[in-house]
């Protein structure tokens, strides 16, 4: 064992080796693996060339925003997504410590321990997934209107005021807001001193993004696979785009098209990706197999996207497309959107079933409880049917099920939503159903 002085003098010195006989050898290749949200998981293999490209486009956003690493005092970043997520690592690992940013660990992930670690260690940044700022946002509403009904009016009136100073002063309109109208507010949320955060991992209610940027935080979009690291974001410059639901452009270094199922350019379709950060293999079986990529260096990533005006849109996965009884391509991300407010869940997910070569629309809920009373049944049946006809009839859930357990997720906090139709498919899943249009 040698000392970190030693080591120090080691590193500096001309010769790979010296007194202390320490020779250092340098790893160039790096591991993750996927999450198995989508697929079963893969161990994927980078080189240093691929990490330090990522490291490159973080660093361009940043010279166009320094708001994604900066605040009015110093930025403490919350390390809330996991260090094998692609997000959580190369913010994480690899960005905000090149950066010089404080990053705050949490004893565990309970929505009380996030916000105390926030208003008490003054935490300004954090990189997270969906679901808590939906849970947060739906908490929170649902709180003042039983609690305190009038003050829901004053927080949408606050909220307003907030995006219009935002929008004539989209680089300094949101630390006004916070500081001036919105603060006694955020203050009980995540504390004063924070001020930035990303979302990324799964589909992005606008609802959430509007309540969010309201607020007056910098709240965004990422988009990334772990097959080839963060490939969009959105910057935050301008607030239309913060609350559009659009990934941003893509990060420096990625090249993208949309392809149909013919293979042909689409304006929607499959996303195709290549650039430097790419894997370079993966492993199996304890050796390294090609990159899965074609021949022309292309991920395919299984994600229907479009591009507006140069900003990446993601509609939900390929393989999770329902394709209804009259052809119609239907998008579960975009429909869940619709029940984001039911009261009481904990999760939700929209699916396909099978039904004689037709997928009929599903929701599963879970829910906060246990849902064991015929009043409750009703409560819950009604407030789907309310939300269910907001949507055009084709588009509207035929079945509604309640889970008798929890559902599957990856990473903790994502539904495994193919998983989750295997398992009602193969009846391995407890679930309850209710029925649609109890008035």
């Amino acid at each position: 064992m040698i000392s970190f002085d030693e080591l120090a003098a080691v590193l500096k010195s001309s010769s790979s080796v010296d007194k202390t006989g320490f020779t250092p050898k340098w790893a160039d290749n790096l591991a993750l693996c996927t999450s198995g949200t989508t697929a079963t998981a893969k161990i994927l293999v980078f080189n240093g060339s691929a990490i330090t490209s990522q490291l490159e486009g973080f660093y361009a956003v940043y010279k166009k925003d320094e708001r994604i690493a900066s605040a009015s005092r110093p930025v403490k970043s919350l390390a809330f997504l996991p260090m094998h997520h692609i997000l959580g690592f190369i913010t994480l690992c690899i960005a905000y410590p090149f950066l010089n940013t404080t990053i705050v660990f949490m004893k565990d992930k309970a929505p009380a321990s996030i916000q105390a670690a926030c208003q008490k260690i003054g935490v300004t940044h954090m990189v997270s997934v969906p679901l808590l700022i939906n849970n947060l946002k739906n908490g929170v509403l649902r709180k003042i209107r039983s609690e305190e009904p009038k003050k829901e009016k004053l927080i949408k009136l606050l909220a307003l005021v907030s995006v219009f100073i935002q929008k004539i002063a989209p680089k300094k309109g949101d630390a006004f807001a916070r500081k001036y109208i919105t603060k006694p507010v955020i203050k009980k949320l995540f504390g004063a001193a924070f001020s930035w955060i990303c979302v990324g991992g799964t589909h992005v209610s606008v609802d959430t993004l509007k309540f969010m940027n309201g607020l007056g935080h910098v709240a965004t979009i990422g988009y990334g696979m772990t097959e080839c690291g963060i490939i969009a974001f959105e910057s935050g410059m301008q607030f239309k785009r913060r609350v559009d639901g659009s990934t941003g452009r893509l990060m420096f270094g990625f090249e993208g098209k949309i392809i149909d199922a013919e293979g042909r350019d689409a304006e929607v379709g499959e996303l195709l990706i290549r650039g430097a950060s790419m894997h370079i293999g993966r492993m199996q079986k304890g050796e390294m197999i090609p990159a899965d990529i074609d021949s022309s260096g292309y991920l395919h990533t299984g994600d229907i996207a479009r591009f507006d005006k140069s900003s990446l849109v993601i509609a939900g996965r390929l393989k999770e497309v329902i394709v209804n009884e009259s052809g119609e391509n239907i998008y579960p991300d975009e429909l869940e959107d619709n029940f984001d407010n039911l009261p009481l869940v904990k999760k939700y997910c929209v699916l396909g079933i099978n039904n004689k070569g037709n997928d009929e629309i599903a929701l599963v809920l879970e829910m906060q409880d246990a849902v064991n009373d015929e009043h409750r049944r009703y409560d819950i049946s009604r407030n789907v049917t309310a939300a269910n006809a907001q949507l055009p009839v084709m588009k509207q859930i035929k079945h509604l099920f309640i889970a008798n357990e929890p559902m599957p997720l990856a990473n903790g906090f994502k539904v495994r939503r193919q998983k989750l139709k295997e398992l009602l498919a193969n009846k391995s899943f407890s679930v309850t159903e209710l029925p649609i249009g109890a008035q």
